[in-house]
């Protein structure tokens, strides 16, 4: 009995190790069989990326480019396996150098590209690109420069103001795109400049508020600098300008205005002019107006405001 079961042993291991030995020969027959199919020469198609480049900078597309094409390649299986997984590496190059016109109507034949590629892989041979001609639609591109603005919305405390008005760099920047848009577009706006409870100057960057999808502008950002002073009220006598030779009663007022420290010293009386505004008249006396004031001179105001012309 126990031979028996000694035979048996044996006979078991013995099949198990020839069917691990016919397993592995199989294995082996597959993997040389997979070599050498990725050694034969096959023809596939396979979806690319297009890149462009050298496109006419005086003209501009009216539609989107395709991103994408269908080309056959032929090469070995390990090769055309490659690209298939990785498909960037067969990307297509369009040079918009060889772009031929009639009117607006620009086209390439891909032919180009064919030849490009396959000088440039070796692996592989590009037989055929779908679509086999690409067309461009293009008008023409205009340019125009055009001064920036900023809308402001700033709070001071308590004796501070802005000195100056603000100070844009660049003030002005180029814009490009269809000339019928830029036929239309006198300024272009940067965000709004808020800020709160300034006591000193500051410089913030704004971008530029794209006017259009279609247009483009350089640069995409201005700095605009906030001139922050303390300020202080200044007073001046001033006489009444005549009115077709007519004299006021008084003939000397005073102005009150707020002036920044810095500016203190331009304080010039021969800066302001004051008139009578006979539209303001009441009560036989006419509403004194300020004619002209210099820039630093911030919340004018004259005492008296009205005064009587003398007949």
């Amino acid at each position: 009995m126990a031979r028996t079961k000694s035979g048996l042993f044996r006979s078991a291991f013995f099949r198990r190790r020839n069917l691990l030995a016919f397993a592995i020969c199989l294995l082996i027959s597959a993997l040389l069989w997979i070599l050498m199919a990725f050694n034969n020469f096959y023809t596939s198609t396979i979806k690319v990326p297009i890149r462009y480049i050298n496109l006419p900078e005086k003209n501009i597309l009216t539609e989107k480019l395709p991103i994408e094409a269908d080309i056959d390649i032929s090469g070995s299986g390990y090769h055309l396996l490659s690209y298939r997984f990785r498909p960037k590496l067969a990307e297509i190059l369009i040079d918009g150098r060889n772009i031929g016109f009639k009117n607006q109507l620009g086209f390439i034949s891909t032919y180009h590209a064919i030849d490009y590629f396959n000088r440039q892989h070796g692996d592989i041979k590009v037989l055929n690109i779908n679509p086999d001609t690409l067309f461009f639609q293009f008008i023409d591109k205009g340019f125009k420069k055009v001064p920036v603005v900023v809308n402001s919305y700033l709070d001071f405390e308590r004796e501070f103001d802005l000195r100056d008005s603000l100070v844009i760099r660049p003030d002005s920047i180029e814009i490009s795109g269809p000339i019928e848009k830029l036929e239309s577009i006198e300024r272009i706006e940067a965000q709004p400049l808020i800020a709160r409870k300034l006591n000193k100057s500051a410089t913030y960057s704004l971008k530029i508020k794209a006017p259009d999808v279609q247009l483009s502008y350089a640069p995409a950002e201005v700095a605009v600098t906030v001139n922050v002073d303390r300020f202080t009220e200044a007073r001046i006598t001033l006489p009444v300008r005549e009115l077709n030779g007519k004299t006021t009663d008084p003939r000397i007022v005073t102005i009150v205005f707020q002036v920044a420290f810095s500016h203190y010293d331009k304080i010039k009386a021969a800066d302001f002019e004051i008139s009578t505004d006979s539209a303001g008249a009441a009560g036989g006396k006419q509403r004194l107006i300020v004619k002209s004031a210099p820039y630093y001179a911030k919340k004018i105001s004259i005492l008296p405001s009205m005064v009587k012309v003398n007949p």
